[in-house]
């Protein structure tokens, strides 16, 4: 990136929408000109203001404004009145107070699929007419308006580029690594209705996880890994993302440094609800019911900004020894006997014993070092990968990193941290990967498949529990139905480019006119020591064809399902006679599906004349 760009104009933005905080950049492509990644961080009503970061190209400076907090106000009908540092102001908050303002936070943790979203550390959401969706929409609707008042404020060309360039912009959008279609669709959905992009240009978001972009985009272009060995060819390094609400960590092999620096998934990426608000969620849980549990302090307006003191100082700040969170004033002083213990108040100061600190961090770093352990081995339980990079918001905690660096020591493990990483490592990140991708293969998360026909085998016992499912062909031919398909197989390196074809064929009759088909994609993830998909996806049952409703087997879930016109091939697709007679044309098209890029992508394609054809294929994801 440290030439002149020579592609079309354009502009890309990044925005993460964090658990706690959020961030946002951009990167205007202008012809003959150096491209530059420029982050936000005059957002409204923030305290701390300083200089713009620069791409390392360019200038450095150190950003404190880069994030925003994650906050929503809403009145009653559902209005967003205030979002990030705007939600401090003195009148809105005496309009919460009142009831006549709802915040919404950490409304990400609800987003998630339900593996995530049924930890009982997610607080719930505020009674108002809003889904998550809807704070998804306004929370990106709020952050591009950001963009664009930067590009106006900072180039002296700002607003011409923005009103020509903006109508075509590529949108990226950071995701955790538990996060997959249905997550990446509802996002895209958000992205149009905030208007970032319209319906027809939804193609133009991108989705990363927070941990590819945040470590190795971000730490390998500024240079926190260029002097040491972690990159050379066959090395392996793991990423850790340490956020506020999830941790993702994932391993990375180095396929090659020169000419350019390229890398392959080499583990399954895990996502664990382990990040920094659970730490502050379980500290509430302490002040509410035990330690201030009847108190003056027990009432949600107290208690919120103690929680919101904790979160934002005392957390980060712990290291060892006991804490002090200010209570009251100067002259509150209180001794309150508890069971097993006695809350202590001096001068205006809650103590909170060091004991009790590490207790609130003990279930997330074991967690943590839980997901490392895993992704330093290999599948037969070597350890091949020494060298951890430790990213995200949360990974600032100096106890969380000392602990971790302590028992990472003890196991041969190496650690290391990356500067200013919190503050813009993720959007500048997401934007470093729009312009230049690092990592070229990737692992299959799961089985991936779809159901088949298969010839009926009279020998064979599954299939003669399933005598609902057998059906003859207009050709004669005995077929049972709901068999598995395979797609790709689980842990299969799959290159970017590559695509996996599933082949079908359609008895239709010759004068059909409702041509559109879907195609349901399923995945299994595994069922107790089972790991290999099994032959049916349904369970058996008594019950007639037309009586049953399909139970699908354990570990099989939809993924997906496509939808196709198939009017084109039909055309192209001689007719013939059945025995009796009757005409019907056996349509024969392949689905298409890509599954090594960032997100799930699908397309016809046929054969026509003797020429292979493509057409559009339609992805809905439950």
């Amino acid at each position: 990136m440290s030439g002149k760009y020579s592609g079309k104009s354009g502009i890309v933005i990044a925005i993460d929408i964090g658990t706690t905080s959020s961030a946002a950049a951009y990167c205007i492509k202008m012809p003959g000109e150096k491209l530059r990644l420029e982050v936000v961080n005059q957002w409204p009503m923030q305290v701390t203001s300083t200089l713009l970061f620069r791409d390392s190209v360019d200038v450095a400076q150190p950003n404190s404004d880069a994030k925003v907090k994650t906050a929503i106000l809403y009145n009653h009908a559902g209005e967003m009145v205030a979002f990030g540092a705007e939600t401090e102001n003195d009148g809105d908050l005496q309009q919460e107070r009142q009831g006549n303002l709802h915040r919404a936070e950490w409304f990400k943790l609800h987003f998630g699929p339900s593996t995530l979203r049924n930890h009982p550390v997610v607080k719930p959401l505020p009674h108002i007419p809003v889904t998550v969706d809807d704070m998804y929409k306004d929370a990106l609707g709020y952050c591009v308006k950001q963009i664009e008042n930067t590009v106006l404020q900072r180039s002296p060309r700002g607003r011409k580029q923005w009103e020509e360039l903006s109508p075509q912009m590529t949108v990226v959008l950071t995701t955790p690594n538990g996060w997959m279609g249905a997550e990446q669709h509802r996002l895209r959905k958000a992205a149009v209705r905030a208007g970032l992009v319209p319906s027809s240009g939804e193609d133009r978001v991108l989705f990363l996880s927070e941990a590819e972009v945040a470590g190795i985009h971000f730490a390998i272009e500024n240079g926190s890994l260029v002097k040491t060995d972690w990159l050379k060819p066959g090395s392996h390094l793991i990423v850790c993302d340490i956020g506020g609400g999830t941790v993702d960590t994932t391993r990375y092999t180095v396929i090659s440094s020169r000419p350019s620096l390229k890398l392959k998934e080499s583990s399954m990426p895990l996502c664990s609800m382990a990040g920094g608000s659970t730490v502050t969620m379980r500290a509430r849980d302490w002040l509410q019911g035990q330690a201030l549990k009847g108190t003056n302090w027990d009432n949600e307006t107290e208690m919120s900004q103690l929680v919101e003191r904790f979160d934002t100082k005392t957390k980060q700040m712990f290291t060892a020894g006991d804490m002090f969170l200010p209570l009251g004033g100067a002259a509150t002083t209180k001794r309150i006997p508890r069971r097993g213990f006695t809350v202590e108040i001096d001068q205006g100061y809650l103590k909170i014993p060091n004991a009790t600190m590490r207790s609130f961090f003990a279930p997330s770093l074991e967690q943590i070092e839980h997901d490392i352990d895993f992704a330093t081995k290999n599948v037969e339980g070597q350890v091949i990968a020494t060298n951890v990079l430790i990213v995200g918001r949360f990974g600032d905690s100096r106890y969380l990193y000392n602990e971790l660096c302590a028992w990472g020591q003890q196991r041969g493990l190496n650690f290391t941290k990356p500067e200013n990483m919190s503050s813009k490592g993720t959007v500048s990140g997401a934007l470093r990967w729009a312009l230049s991708p690092l990592v070229h293969e990737r692992l299959a998360k799961f089985h991936y498949g779809t159901d088949i026909r298969i010839p009926f085998d009279q020998n064979n016992q599954e299939h003669r529990r399933r005598p609902e499912s057998i059906l003859q062909t207009q050709q004669g031919e005995v077929q049972i139905l709901r068999a598995w398909g395979s797609i790709v197989e689980k842990g299969v390196d799959i290159p970017a480019s590559q695509e996996f074809i599933s082949s079908y064929v359609y008895e239709l009759d010759a004068r059909e006119t409702q041509l559109v088909r879907e195609e349901i994609i399923y995945i299994y993830t595994g069922h107790g020591h089972s790991t290999t998909p099994p032959l049916f996806l349904d369970l058996p049952s008594n019950q007639s064809a037309a009586d049953r409703r399909p139970v699908l087997q354990r570990g099989v879930e939809v993924f997906c399902t496509i939808q196709a016109d198939l009017t084109r091939c039909f055309r192209a697709t001689p007719s013939h006679r059945t025995p009796s007679g009757a005409l019907f044309k056996e349509v024969k098209v392949d689905v298409c599906l890509r599954l090594g890029s960032t997100e799930f992508q699908a397309w016809l394609q046929w054969l026509e004349d003797g020429n292979l054809q493509r057409g559009r294929a339609t992805v809905v994801f439950n």
